[in-house]
C-alpha cells in the first residue's frame, strides 16, 4: 500500500467518522425539540417518558461530552414517569426543565 491509498483511506475514515458524528448530533437535536414542543401540548404529554428515555439514549451514545445532560435527564426521568403514568400530564416546573 502506497502512502497515498494509506492517507485516502485515513481521510475516507475520518470523513465517515465525521458524518457519524453529525448524524448523532442531528438525532439528539430532534428529539430535543420534539420534546420541547410535546412538553407544551397537554394531548402529546403522555409519550414524553418514552421520548425522555429515547434523548437520553442518544446523549449516552455520544460519550463523556454530553455527560452533564445525560445525568440530568436520569435526575429528572423518574418524576417525569411518575407524573405521566399518575396523573396523564407533566407538572409546569417539569415542562420548563
Amino acid at each position: 500500500m502506497t502512502i497515498q491509498s494509506h492517507l485516502g483511506l485515513c481521510i475516507m475514515r475520518s470523513k465517515r467518522t465525521r458524518e457519524n458524528q453529525l448524524v448523532k448530533l442531528n438525532t439528539i437535536y430532534t428529539m430535543a425539540c420534539r420534546l420541547y414542543e410535546n412538553a407544551k401540548r397537554l394531548e402529546n404529554q403522555k409519550y414524553i417518558a418514552h421520548q425522555l428515555a429515547l434523548l437520553y439514549h442518544c446523549l449516552s451514545n455520544q460519550g463523556n461530552s454530553f455527560s452533564r445532560f445525560t445525568k440530568e435527564v436520569e435526575s429528572e426521568f423518574d418524576s417525569i414517569s411518575r407524573s405521566v403514568n399518575t396523573m396523564f400530564r407533566i407538572e409546569p416546573p417539569q415542562i420548563s426543565w
